[in-house]
């Protein structure tokens, strides 16, 4: 197959003898900008058909914002794939990310863009809930946010969210399809997502508004409904009250702690009826206690942990803690002197130790009277303990860390935040010339390290007719994106692309080689 290049050396020719069409002036001197040889904005579709090996791919390009969805079909109209590509600036160049095997600028199975992969100053995280994913990390929320936070490195990711309601509590189920984190919203419902991935599916759940959430073993969530406690089990198809009808309504919160493989405990917590403990048996009630010392007590939180010396400690309003050193049914109360406002609360698992959030700072409940443990005069929104011995803590004003039982706390916020974004063809810069060269992107070789690929302004025509009457095009940019030697010239063994962008137009042809030998073009279908 002859590539557009040698064509263009032989329509040079016919032109130098008047043979086409007449040449539109001079070469421009200077700078190109961008914009003018990109797709104009206002476009709403664009048509393109691949030759690749002898066969014809019929594509469409649908431009929604910097969106463009790259549909594929078959001879018969039947789409066959959509992949969606983002174009926008990227360090001052015009960038186009998400191609794929079957999109424009056809990546090969074996290639994929290297991730941008950096550190930036940390946000403010008023961490409002906590939840222990692994050994080496924790997941906070912030009003709607998720982050993701590393305890070895004590660095902050912020995850993708398919939400904008504030988030009231989080779970990790580690069942047989793998690790699945759950989060429980105030407005949009439940979501779940498996580990590793930024997809979200959505759980329908029951009218009304939800206030917590705990997930049992293999995916069985409990919730709080307008204070009516309801279940519901894969594939969440139905929710259902409570079986144990006396601890199913007027309740205010919950907590599930797993005792065994197939055993667990639920904490209820209400507002008169004191607090409910239920022995779940593959997630079905086999025991219940109740202790109706807190009747009229309204129970506002509940922590439980089995490697504490108190399984599952409260908080109330009146202030008041509440703590249980046996698993089902064992209760005493701690008063809390002053008149603060309780928010949160969390035991240690290497002692006895009790952190106790208010209003107005922390305080700490050891077997002593009550006492204050640091965060003088902060409002507390949340805290827990970690498998790495710690004490996190959320705060109106920022997030915090005490590695002593709480006497002690450092900020761990505002510190610095990896930040992943995809990356693609760095296409063109914002103003170029004819010598011009940029980085055009840094592909990841399967199994083989890195390609680092230049863009290259090529040539500039005046006038260009694509082969078989394709179309004519005036002022015309001719750019390569390959991996080049410090001479300029292409590393043979990899794939190469060659762009032809006309003026007020965008691109108009496009050559893939491989191994210096052209293997597919692809022509826009002009209006």
């Amino acid at each position: 197959m002859v590539t557009l290049r040698t064509y263009l050396l032989l329509l040079g020719a016919l032109l130098a003898f008047g043979a086409c069409s007449e040449n539109v002036g001079p070469t421009p001197e200077g700078e190109f900008r961008a914009d003018a040889y990109y797709w104009q904005s206002g476009s709403a579709a664009a048509e393109y058909l691949v030759d690749r090996n002898g066969n014809t791919e019929h594509h469409q390009l649908q431009f929604t914002g910097s969106s463009i969805i790259d549909i594929r079909y078959d001879g018969s109209n039947t789409i066959l794939a959509e992949t969606t590509l983002e174009s926008g600036v990227h360090n001052g160049t015009l960038a186009l990310t998400g191609c794929g095997m079957h999109s424009l600028l056809a990546l090969p199975s074996h290639l994929r863009f290297k991730d941008d992969i950096r550190t930036q100053a940390g946000p403010i995280i008023h961490a409002t809930r906590w939840l222990q994913f692994d050994s080496q990390t924790f997941i906070a929320a912030d009003g709607p946010d998720l982050y993701t936070y590393d305890v070895s490195s004590s660095t902050w990711n912020e995850n993708t969210t398919a939400w904008t309601s504030d988030i009231l509590e989080m779970a990790v189920d580690s069942g047989s399809g793998g690790k699945k984190l759950y989060v429980a919203t105030a407005q949009d419902g439940i979501f779940s997502s498996l580990a590793g991935e930024t997809v979200w599916t959505t759980i329908p759940v029951a009218r009304g508004t939800l206030m917590d959430m705990a997930v049992d073993m293999d995916g069985v969530i409990f919730a709080v409904i307008d204070n009516e406690l309801m279940v519901s089990r894969p594939p969440y198809d139905e929710w259902t009250t409570f079986t144990v009808a006396s601890m199913a309504t007027d309740v205010s919160c919950i907590a599930l702690e797993r005792a065994t493989s197939a055993e667990s405990v639920l904490f209820i917590g209400t507002i008169t009826n004191g607090v409910g403990e239920v022995l779940l048996v593959t997630g079905w009630p086999a025991q219940l206690s109740v202790n109706e010392r807190f009747k009229n007590t309204r129970i506002t939180d509940i922590s439980a942990s089995k490697y504490s010396p108190y399984v599952a400690v409260a908080i109330s309003d009146p202030p008041e803690l509440h703590v249980s050193p046996i698993s089902i049914g064992n209760w005493a109360s701690v008063p809390i002197s002053g008149s603060r406002r309780l928010t949160c609360v969390s035991q240690s698992h290497r002692s006895a130790a009790v952190l106790i959030g208010t209003e107005s700072g922390m305080l700490r409940f050891d077997g002593a009277p009550s006492s204050s443990s640091g965060l003088l005069g902060k409002h507390i929104l949340s805290v827990d303990y970690g498998m790495d011995g710690s004490f996190y803590c959320g705060t109106t004003e920022g997030t915090y860390r005490s590695l002593d039982e709480g006497r002690n706390w450092s900020r761990i916020d505002d510190q610095g935040t990896v930040v992943r974004e995809a990356t693609g063809f760095n296409l063109l810069p914002e103003s170029f010339s004819l010598s011009s060269t940029w980085d055009a992107g840094t592909l990841l070789l399967q199994g083989t390290g890195e390609l680092r690929l230049t863009g290259r302004v090529l040539s500039h025509f005046d006038e260009l007719l694509l082969p078989d009457n394709s179309g004519s095009f005036e002022d015309v940019i001719v750019v390569r994106y390959a991996a080049e030697d410090a001479g300029g010239t292409v590393l043979t063994g990899h794939n190469s692309w060659t762009i032809y962008y006309a003026r007020n137009i965008g691109p108009v042809y496009i050559e893939e080689m491989e191994n210096g030998s052209l293997i597919a073009s692809s022509t826009f279908v002009q209006p």
